[in-house]
């Protein structure tokens, strides 16, 4: 998973998002959420042979091929009749933007070493889901709703990017020739397959039931889950807290069929809040007064102004936001620092060792400076240098400045590193060029480093200029 906050595409990825995202949306299979799912399956008449099948893609995002996916996409842009309301840049420039924002992925591993992602769309990037259901719109309509290529075509047949619920019609003997077919279509593309059991079988957060003739639908919670909310005791605003098992509420009552899921549901949560610290007061209460579909329509909220935004604090925050609202002031809350902030930042130690530099270590007692260049650590490098001065080594340049000037001390931890290339020559050339610019005031080398042309001294003044401001 890659986080794009702060990579140089983001705003460029959240501008192209805008863009194609209707292209995505447009596909017959395409799933919001879980809330537009659960609208789907009311819809739904099955007969009493279906079988419940869910199919997973491994590795979805890395395993698009980027190339055919931006040809569809200019494709899908040049047949869009309201592009033009979206924005005024053509096809094929949005197109190269998109290429751009997918080969220019680069992370960095725990070990320091960073990477370039060369195909695929990148875990972590806004646009990626986009370009992933443009694609898979034209595998499934080529693949799975295509009768030419595919004899078995679903009754129903739905997906939220990687995962699919499927209502299967042509028995269970014919299930592993389906998925045999899926997987020879596309040679990046590989699916999985989960079959119902006892009519029963997990998709996305819903337990699907299959009853007659419809599907009843429950909230599917895996076995490894603690049932751990916010617990009360925690810094949070009593408005907030309470928020918590109203959202809870309305995630079960939209998800659930009446009856028994939803009653099931209910019980759970009123039984896990309790355990979680809520006073079984205001947990009934809520419960008792929940209204489905009740929208908070806090007008006075709406006509304010004026945001302030500051830490929590409990017992004094509550009491600050009603008397500022009554002045028309929102005061919105954040989370302050944590004990865990103080004593861990949760990044590794960043490495200071630095190679395939130029480098400059000064004299502390005059003007002049050393510059060199290694392809190795510079600690190990330091520590050559250091080893030459113990030798008393003529050809090393610090021994030869020491040996002039027995009294000057050589300025190791103000060593400044001036140029990074990891070419031999071209960072040879550099260090030449860095000698003649430092070379007034003066520097210790003893030789002059590459021979170069002379058109260089051009540009030795405002290189000179450059450095003396850094």
């Amino acid at each position: 998973m890659v986080n794009q906050t702060c990579d140089p595409t983001y705003n460029l990825c959240k501008e192209l998002q805008k863009i194609i995202h209707p292209l995505a949306i447009r596909a017959k299979s395409y799933i919001k959420d879980s809330f537009h799912f659960k609208q789907m399956l009311k819809e739904v008449e099955i007969q009493e042979h279906f079988i419940q099948l869910s199919f997973d893609i491994r590795s979805l995002f890395p395993s698009i091929p980027i190339k055919p996916t931006l040809a569809m996409i200019h494709n899908k842009l040049q047949n869009d009749k309201s592009l033009k309301e979206r924005t005024k840049w053509q096809p094929k420039n949005i197109v190269n933007l998109i290429q751009i924002c997918t080969e220019e992925t680069h992370f960095k591993d725990f070990e320091g070493n960073i990477w370039t992602q060369t195909d695929g769309t990148a875990m972590g990037k806004s646009i990626s889901g986009d370009i992933t259901g443009i694609f898979m719109e034209s595998y499934e309509e080529e693949f799975v709703f295509n009768p030419n290529n595919n004899k078995f075509i679903p009754a129903f047949w739905k997906r939220e990017v990687d995962d699919v619920y499927c209502l299967w019609q042509y028995g269970q003997d014919n299930i592993q020739n389906f998925l045999d077919y899926l997987n020879s279509r596309h040679s990046r593309i590989k699916w999985t397959i989960e079959v119902e059991k006892e009519g029963i079988l997990p998709f996305v957060d819903l337990s699907l039931c299959r009853r007659a003739y419809r599907i009843s639908a429950g909230i599917y919670r895996k076995a490894s889950h603690t049932l751990k909310y916010s617990t009360f005791s925690s810094n949070r605003p009593r408005a907030e807290q309470l928020g918590i098992v109203k959202s809870m509420l309305n995630r079960a009552y939209n998800l659930c069929d009446e009856g028994e899921p939803l009653v099931r549901e209910v019980k759970l949560l009123n039984d896990a809040f309790i355990a979680n610290g809520y006073h079984p007061k205001d947990v009934d209460r809520i419960i008792s007064t929940y209204e489905h579909q009740k929208r908070d329509k806090n007008e006075e909220a709406k006509n304010r102004c004026d945001t302030i935004c500051i830490p929590y604090v409990r017992g004094v925050s509550d009491i600050l936001r009603k008397q500022l609202a009554k002045e028309g002031v929102n005061l919105i809350f954040k989370k302050g620092r944590t004990l865990r902030q103080f004593l861990f930042n949760g990044e590794p130690k960043k490495s200071t060792r630095k190679k395939n530099v130029c480098y400059r270590v000064p004299c502390l007692n005059c003007s002049y400076c050393y510059i060199g260049e290694t392809s190795q650590w510079w600690d190990e490098r330091e520590k050559q240098h250091k080893r030459c001065i113990s030798n008393q080594d003529e050809n090393n340049s610090f021994w030869q400045h020491l040996k002039q000037n027995p009294d000057h001390v050589i300025g190791w931890d103000q060593v400044s590193f001036l140029a990074f290339d990891s070419r031999f020559h071209h960072r040879r050339m550099k260090e030449s060029i860095l000698i003649d610019i430092f070379a007034n005031p003066g520097v210790m080398n003893i030789e002059d480093g590459m021979k170069k042309d002379a058109c260089w001294t051009v540009l030795f003044p405002s290189l000179r200029k450059r450095y003396s401001e850094k």
